[in-house]
């Protein structure tokens, strides 16, 4: 896709930043999006592009890893500034506002990433920007693959959608790992990091009816069948620990309900997700027996 002048920066700020460049700019650029994961490779002409941070509540990216393939990109946030040269490149958070400065036209790979990337890894950027990655084989094999999936006009879905987001991200994985600045990730190992956080979710969700397996799967930006190859490992699994999170809080409900008509089990039924009075009894004697 090659775009000129006004269309280029509406195109940039469908991506968040907002452009200033002395004069012409254009860009070319082909872009993939697989849900919550992005992939984008751009060239464009000398500019300074503006992107104002992301907040907590919001459905942007937790990080992006900008890979210079061609000139020099410098991120500023405030007093600081990192710099990356030709097969180097900067992993950033989502919070700051940052400027990225290219006085040269220059040329990039952007990997998007969400959250379910940096809690199933134990990744933890610099709160107030990121870090600049040397170059590596293994930023080289990233770039190899992100050339290869832009080149072909893909348009991923389903599970073929999940399993190139689960490659990149792997990809990916490997670069940090191979920079010294990603040695001492906590010793935590993915399965159970997700599992945690997937026991969490549940635990605050218990008593909404909505909340599925295949709804945390999708918090968590994980199939069905990864999110229960998860719990498999620690010998349970989801929709078991759905029904006894359940079934605790109606045990906690039903000490302070003093009578004990069908009306009065309904509505603690219902408070604590089940679906009927039935339902809930079968749970209680799950948790009655463990």
């Amino acid at each position: 896709m090659a775009l000129a002048d006004l269309p280029a920066r509406q195109w940039m700020q469908t991506r968040g930043y907002k452009t200033d460049s002395p004069g012409s700019f254009r860009l070319f650029a082909d872009s993939v999006v697989v849900d919550s994961f992005g992939l984008a490779r751009i060239w464009h002409t000398s500019a300074t592009l503006y992107r104002r941070g992301s907040t907590q509540n919001d459905d942007a990216h937790l990080l992006s890893l900008l890979i210079a393939i061609e000139g020099t990109i410098t991120v500023r946030d405030g007093a600081r500034e990192l710099t990356a040269s030709t097969n180097e490149a900067i992993l950033l958070p989502k919070s700051p506002d940052y400027t990225i400065e290219c006085n040269e036209p220059s040329a990039r790979i952007e990997v998007l990433l969400d959250d379910s990337f940096s809690i199933g890894y134990s990744l933890e950027p610099d709160p107030a920007l990121g870090q600049v990655l040397g170059a590596s084989p293994y930023l080289k094999l990233l770039v190899a693959a992100a050339n290869a999936a832009l080149g072909i006009n893909l348009v991923p879905a389903g599970i073929a959608g999940i399993s190139l987001r689960n490659s990149f991200e792997h990809l990916t994985l490997a670069a940090l790992r191979a920079n010294e600045n990603y040695q001492d990730l906590a010793n935590i190992p993915p399965n159970e990091r997700l599992y945690n956080r997937a026991l969490e979710i549940i635990e605050s969700g218990a008593g909404q009816s909505t909340l599925t397996v295949a709804s945390i799967a999708d918090e968590l930006k994980l199939s069905v069948r990864q999110l229960q190859r998860v719990f498999a490992v620690a010998g349970t699994s989801p929709l078991v620990e759905i029904r006894v999170a359940r079934a605790r809080l109606a045990q906690q409900k039903l000490r302070s309900v003093t009578g004990s008509s069908r009306s009065d089990l309904a509505v603690v039924a219902r408070s604590a997700g089940f679906s009927s009075t039935r339902s809930m009894r079968e749970a209680l004697r799950l948790v009655d027996t463990t």
